[in-house]
């Protein structure tokens, strides 16, 4: 069997020269195991995917919850706001300022520790990383900075609809 250097065989022109030679030899062009990495790789990114979603919406529906419960507990002072000519958009705007910058506080720890994580790992692995099939850049810092803004943002919606809906039910008024 001569390869060409300039028109490389593929494996399955290879792997039938060297049966016609006689050979029994198997040619592994990593086509196979390279499907089911990048396969691995696709379905570890979904449910990667599907990881912050679950966290968004628990935490959606826990700061719902804290909403709620601060517009039942400060139901006087509700009150009070809307006889003085606050609207509900208003009073609500105070609940997604709160909750925002608290989940903005919160997503700006939990980011830190994430770089510090993500660049002891780098530190560990050397200049390839924590392993050559799973390196980790600094660049890969980069990707921890909209965490904060992440945060606040679904704080600051789920603050908003929360409030909103529960005062547009009538607690301001003293039924809720």
């Amino acid at each position: 069997v001569r390869l060409n250097p300039q028109a490389p065989a593929s494996a399955v022109t290879l792997s039938r020269a060297l049966a016609e030679a006689g050979l029994d030899a198997t040619v592994d062009d990593h086509s196979l195991w390279r499907g089911e990495v990048e396969r691995s790789a696709n379905l570890i990114t979904v449910l990667a995917g599907a990881a912050f979603l679950a966290t968004a919406l628990a935490a959606a529906a826990a700061i719902a919850y804290a909403t709620r419960a601060g517009l039942a507990a400060g139901r006087d002072v509700i009150q009070t706001l809307s006889l003085n000519g606050a609207t509900d958009g208003r009073i609500a705007s105070l609940f997604q300022r709160r909750f925002g910058l608290l989940a903005a506080a919160a997503g700006a720890i939990g980011a830190g520790l994430a770089a510090i994580l993500v660049a002891l790992l780098r530190l560990l692995g050397g200049s390839g990383g924590l392993t050559a099939a799973l390196p980790v850049a600094w660049g890969d810092l980069l990707l921890l900075s909209p965490c904060p803004l992440l945060a606040a943002t679904v704080a600051v919606l789920a603050a908003r609809f929360a409030a909103m809906r529960v005062l547009a039910s009538g607690a301001s008024g003293g039924d809720a």
